[in-house]
């Protein structure tokens, strides 16, 4: 029982403690979490915009602008990773993208329910998108999300259009519709090598890696996609 009480005491000290000072004086973790100076700058500026509804126990319930959020919730991660030492401390969260305008109790819900699937997707993840993503492969995608942002900020067949993005997802649902064991699954692959066929040889390339389904940027597109997107909203 000693144990247990030491390992509560110490979750509530991160929960109520590291996180509210990770929000409020980013600056205090850059050499924790192995920022820039540029970068521990820029967080110093957009962590405070975010607001604490909940922190304690083993519990967390944040608002704020989206796109701070999920960076939050990465450096999160990696401070409550540092901070437990123990693989088998895992954190599962939940994100929604919602109006402003919506209830805060009907906002805990839907949080609460993106909360549940990452847990049952196998805990130690993210729900996001509709997708509940491992923290580590989460990283991984941050990579395509700015790749695909500078792709669609580009013109002419230099970059990639909202068109052909949403396309791109088409086809991803079109191959999650299939078994696993049907070889129609695959079917996207040809889609998407005709539907690239105008775009520039370097980025054909790179949007090519998606032939790979097993890639996390494949089984993932709904979720850098999207964020992606909504970043140039």
């Amino acid at each position: 029982p000693s144990r247990i009480a030491s390992l509560s005491r110490m979750l509530e000290l991160f929960f109520a403690g590291e996180v509210l000072e990770l929000i409020r004086n980013p600056n205090t973790y850059q050499k924790r979490l192995g920022w820039d100076e540029a970068t521990a700058r820029e967080k110093a500026r957009r962590y405070p915009l975010i607001y604490s509804v909940y922190a304690g126990g083993d519990d967390l319930f944040l608002l704020g602008p989206w796109d701070v959020l999920l960076e939050f919730a990465l450096d999160l991660e990696q401070l409550y990773r540092a901070f437990t030492g123990h693989p088998g401390l895992t954190l599962s969260g939940g994100f929604v993208l919602v109006n402003p305008s919506l209830p805060i109790p009907l906002l805990a819900e839907a949080v609460q329910e993106a909360e549940q699937a990452a847990k049952a997707a196998g805990r130690d993840r993210l729900h996001l998108f509709g997708q509940s993503v491992p923290w580590a492969k989460l990283r991984g995608l941050v990579d395509w999300v700015r790749s695909f942002r500078q792709h669609l900020q580009a013109e002419g067949k230099e970059g990639m259009t909202s068109a052909l993005a949403y396309r791109l997802l088409r086809l991803w649902r079109q191959h999650q519709r299939y078994p696993q064991d049907d070889p129609a699954r695959m079917r996207y692959k040809p889609l998407l090598a005709y539907a690239l066929r105008e775009r520039q040889p370097e980025v054909r390339e790179h949007y090519l890696h998606l032939t790979d389904h097993q890639s996390p940027a494949w089984q993932y597109l709904p979720v850098w996609l999207q964020w992606g997107l909504y970043l140039e909203r």
